[in-house]
């Protein structure tokens, strides 16, 4: 690694918050020493230009409302526009996205039943 890319990686993590530092330094550092040579400045560049985003990020995720630490998110739902679907769920307080992994779908194979509306395909 040169004295470069060392300089660029040491204040990519400045940036960052303290109790994070360290972490994001060996990650980044690892990271570098994967890279083919002719790659590593521009990703310790890119690393230097990504650090305000990620050390706001990093800050944002330690300030999330307490409801939200413990599990309690005010969800939410986004659907789909074409078969009203839930896609996902965010949370209003801190902005988690949740994908529903299956979709609420009710009733036989001629139609499916959501909500209080039954689609069928008119058989």
């Amino acid at each position: 690694m040169s004295p470069l890319q060392k300089a660029l990686i040491v204040l990519a993590c400045a940036l960052l918050p303290r109790s994070r530092r360290l972490r994001y330094r060996a990650e980044f550092v690892a990271e570098l020493r994967s890279l083919p040579p002719t790659e590593r400045t521009a990703y310790a560049v890119a690393a230097l230009g990504n650090s305000p985003h990620l050390a706001a990020e990093l800050r944002r995720a330690a300030t999330r409302p307490l409801p939200c630490r413990v599990g309690l998110h005010h969800n939410r739902r986004t659907f789909n526009a074409e078969d009203m679907t839930i896609r996902s769920k965010t949370c209003l307080r801190c902005g988690r996205i949740k994908d529903k992994k299956e979709y609420e779908q009710r009733g036989g194979t001629e139609g499916m039943a959501y909500g209080a509306m039954y689609f069928s395909s008119g058989l």
